[in-house]
């Protein structure tokens, strides 16, 4: 009994081992057939092709010839910024407006003196005046009474002449002519005098106005310069005064380039550096658009591995602005013909890596092993592995595997 109950059990051991087995062999012989064969439709062909030149890549910014320090030649306290980094400003637009309350103070102080001295001015010309008029009067009256004495002195002499009267009458007579010619005289000269001595105090209040306006003027004038303003038209490309901050005298606020004369500064790997040389044409790019470049400087000096490399802009169109970011591309000639073909997914430049290549004979897919080189605008050199004209598989919507790989293509 006990034996017939293990040999049950046994047959159903066995029953169980087959059944996964089985198993096993459906999944692998499913698996097999899934991925030895793909259809045309889901994956993305690419045809090896041959070029004399290759591109190489580099990054920069647009740089300004002439640029501008924002500075002022008063302190004071930032209340107004007017402009942000990358605006494009006017020469004498407003920039940064200061505050200084000792100058406003000091403006408010000769305002009140220039006033004061001003009353004083209009007081002493009005007193001058009533003393001109005053010296006038006086000199009228001594040739009103000078006119007098000398109708005075004919009747007299005529008198006399006729015998009518004494000498010592003609005498007094003749003596009070004297006395009033001597009077118009004096009242003249003092007239004379006092004019030439208010003139000179009028004179001297005068200057003493002027030069309070002067002190006035002045003050005016630098209380206009806390208004900072772009000594250039250009672009701000930086604005370090902030609003509430204090700025000394000749302090730096700002950046401001000029747009006129532009330059591209391109960074470029050290290694690549000796097929660069002046002159050579180098498409410059950026959001904005496109442009030729010509190179007119190799700097000698390495920074982390990179040469700086600068080149003359050939046409200036309006998207330039200083600082903008940008990339450069060089087409350089090769000694040797180079192969290229577009990146496949997931491959790396300068590694050996495996792609499926086109069989033209059998029309499958063979895996391939092929080295890659440098990435230039979306395309892989091929160094090893390939050859003109072949066909990879660039992407695929199924992993594949294999070594080899039917390609199904649909009925036509």
């Amino acid at each position: 009994m006990d034996t017939k109950i293990e040999r049950i059990g046994l047959k159903k051991h066995y029953y169980f081992i087959f059944l996964g087995v089985f198993l096993i062999i459906c999944t692998l012989v499913f698996n097999t057939w899934n991925q030895s064969s793909v259809n045309a439709q889901d994956i993305t062909l690419a045809t090896v092709k041959s070029n004399f030149n290759y591109q190489l890549q580099g990054v920069g910014k647009v740089k300004p010839l002439k640029v501008w320090n924002v500075n002022n030649d008063l302190p004071g306290r930032v209340v107004g910024v007017k402009v942000r980094n990358g605006q494009v400003v006017k020469e004498g637009d407003e920039l940064v407006q200061l505050e200084n309350t000792e100058l406003e103070l000091k403006k408010e102080s000769l305002l009140y003196e220039l006033e004061l001295v001003q009353i004083e001015t209009i007081s002493l010309e009005q007193k001058l005046l009533a003393e001109r008029i005053e010296h006038q009067s006086k000199v009228k009256k001594a040739q009103l009474s000078l006119k007098i004495a000398k109708g005075n002195y004919l009747a007299k002499k005529q008198l006399f002449d006729k015998g009518a009267s004494s000498e010592s009458v003609l005498t007094v007579a003749r003596l009070d002519l004297e006395m009033a010619e001597f009077e118009v005289e004096r009242e003249q000269e003092l007239i004379t005098t006092k004019k030439l001595a208010a003139d000179a105090r009028l004179k001297l209040m005068q200057a003493k106005l002027t030069r309070k306006q002067q002190e006035v003027d002045s003050t005016i004038r630098l209380l206009k310069k806390l208004r900072v303003l772009a000594p250039i038209a250009g672009v701000v490309t930086e604005v370090t005064g902030n609003y509430g901050s204090y700025i000394n005298k000749g302090q730096k606020m700002g950046l401001i380039s000029s747009v006129e004369h532009l330059f591209a500064q391109i960074v470029l790997p050290e290694k690549e550096i000796a097929k660069i040389k002046v002159g050579t044409v180098v498409k410059v790019s950026s959001s904005q658009g496109l442009v030729n470049a010509k190179v007119t400087l190799i700097n000698p000096a390495l920074k982390n591995g990179t040469v700086e490399i600068e080149a003359e802009f050939v046409d200036h169109p309006e998207w330039l602005k200083p600082e903008l970011p940008i990339q450069a591309t060089f087409d350089i000639p090769s000694d040797k013909k180079l192969l290229y073909v577009n990146a496949p997914v997931g491959i790396s430049p300068n590694s050996q890596s495996t792609v499926y290549k086109l069989s033209p004979v059998t029309g499958m897919l063979n895996k391939t092993e092929v080295f890659f080189g440098r990435l230039n605008d979306g395309k892989l050199e091929v160094v090893h592995g390939l050859t003109v004209n072949d066909v990879v598989v660039v992407s695929s919507q199924e992993i594949l595997t294999g070594d080899d790989i039917t390609l199904i293509r649909e009925a036509s």
